[in-house]
């Protein structure tokens, strides 16, 4: 079966043990999100925990406007050098209207905008 992994070989949901395991739980129970993208980071269980933590966080600290989500995705994107998350989250933050924003992070400046 084909995978959409080149690099990685994730540990699948049925074979993972400790670490990966709770991680695949947790986000399982919390989310609904049986597998992801974050699976990609299962052979390194210390960094698919942190990188968990870190979204899943985000997620139940409060509601945040969309595109103020987006718009950190973009400059996260931008430091991670993702050109695919680069583009995929900028339509995203141009989805909500706000055309200015999206193009002022997605080319690395700081938007006038405190928030």
């Amino acid at each position: 079966m084909p995978t959409p992994y080149r690099h990685t070989s994730p540990v699948p949901r049925k074979s993972a043990t400790g670490l990966v395991a709770a991680v695949y739980e947790q986000m399982a129970s919390d989310f609904l999100l049986a597998d992801g993208p974050l699976m990609s980071l299962s052979s390194a269980p210390d960094i698919l925990a942190a990188t968990w933590a870190l979204t899943r966080e985000s997620e139940i600290a409060g509601p945040a406007p969309r595109v103020n989500t987006e718009l950190v995705a973009v400059a996260v994107s931008r430091v991670n050098r993702c050109s695919y998350c680069i583009d995929a989250h900028t339509a995203l933050a141009h989805a909500t209207g706000e055309h200015d924003l999206a193009e002022a992070v997605r080319g690395g400046e700081t938007p006038a905008d405190p928030r």
